[in-house]
């Protein structure tokens, strides 16, 4: 691999990784990832999910399904995983299982040079601004319509995403909206298709599941990243919300995420 992209957070958006990558085999079978991965073919064929992709090609797999993918001879791929935390309906259709053909693979993988390089140090504006520059490259090819759709609260979403551990109660984001309680839940949920407080929820859930599979993060410092008072309130709070414990949940996503990023390494 080269140019590795290593694990950047941009509010609503986590980026896992990525790379350029080269490889003399494949062979991914029922993998399974918590975030989407989008892998652009630039040489090779492979077969995955009973299609066959081919240079000019896209390839993107769903968050917490399980995928193929599988060649016999040399091929070099492009890809990145990451997932959205917002659970905004225009995003979460990403979660697509599908090839399409690229309307321009030479300006795609231009966008993913550049979204390279600004994750080496650009702000978090222009890293998010590459990053919906490289995804509307690619979602042509699986969908009509353009990813990153405008909507009246973005600043809310991003709000909540970049501040889990402060008051994000239902009176305090209609406040920062400038609205009426009652009218910012019924606004907020005629846009997004939730409550502002299920949204903050799901995307605790979210960031906690992240932050349980990383071994460097005590239970304490997970619990003050996320508003919560102490560590053994975060384990019972996990559990009731995932069915494990932090512990349990770390070894479950062990086992079935161990291999994808290596398995594009040569053989």
């Amino acid at each position: 691999m080269d140019d590795l992209i290593t694990p950047v957070e941009l509010g609503f958006i986590s980026i896992i990784g990525g790379a350029t990558a080269a490889y003399s085999r494949l062979s991914i079978v029922n993998e399974t990832r918590g975030s989407v991965i989008c892998s652009t073919v630039l040489e090779g064929v492979v077969s995955t999910e009973g299609t066959m992709a081919r240079a000019g090609h896209v390839m993107i797999h769903p968050a917490n399904r399980p995928f193929s993918e599988r060649s016999d001879s040399a091929g070099v791929h492009e890809w990145i995983a990451f997932r959205f935390e917002t659970f905004h309906p225009v995003w979460s259709t990403l979660s697509l299982g599908s090839v399409g053909t690229l309307d321009d693979p030479a300006a795609t993988a231009v966008a993913f040079g550049r979204l390279k390089s600004a994750l080496r140090g650009a702000s978090a504006s222009q890293q998010a601004e590459s990053f919906f520059a490289y995804l509307n490259r690619i979602e042509p090819s699986v969908r009509p319509g353009t990813y990153g759709r405008a909507n009246r609260f973005d600043p809310i979403l991003r709000y909540v995403g970049q501040n889990l551990h402060l008051d994000l109660s239902r009176s305090k984001l209609a406040a920062l909206a400038g609205m009426h309680p009652n009218a910012f839940d019924r606004a907020f949920r005629a846009e997004t298709g939730q409550s502002s407080q299920e949204f903050v929820r799901r995307v605790r859930i979210s960031r906690a599941k992240r932050k349980v599979c990383d071994a460097r993060e005590t239970l304490d410092a997970i619990a003050f990243s996320l508003g919560l008072s102490s560590g053994a309130y975060f384990s019972r709070w996990f559990k009731l919300e995932t069915g494990h414990s932090p512990t349990q949940y770390r070894e479950s996503v062990n086992k079935t995420s161990i291999g994808y990023l290596g398995s594009y390494n040569p053989e």
